[in-house]
């Protein structure tokens, strides 16, 4: 369910997206959803909060942080338009 929803993420915003910025929320989400372990629309602000404090706990620069953030924003951002 995830990976279809990130397929249509991705399909629609490929044009809007430059190639680095769609590499980098690639492996954002991959890494989001790898941790969570749970389905795009069953994930809480919790395990939002949990995933940013153990990026920091492993020493992520905050501008790394900043990006995951903002992958995960924008593919959610995507799920509330689309849905």
């Amino acid at each position: 369910m995830n990976e279809e929803a990130q397929k249509s993420f991705f399909d629609d915003h490929h044009a809007r997206f430059s190639s680095e910025t769609n590499r980098g929320y690639k492996i954002a989400l991959k890494q989001f959803f790898l941790f969570c372990e749970k389905n795009y629309d069953a994930v809480k602000s919790s395990d939002v909060r949990a995933w940013l404090d153990s990026m920091e706990e492993k020493g992520l620069k905050p501008n790394s942080i900043h990006l995951k953030l903002a992958a995960l924003k924008s593919f959610y951002k995507y799920c509330m338009e689309e849905n």
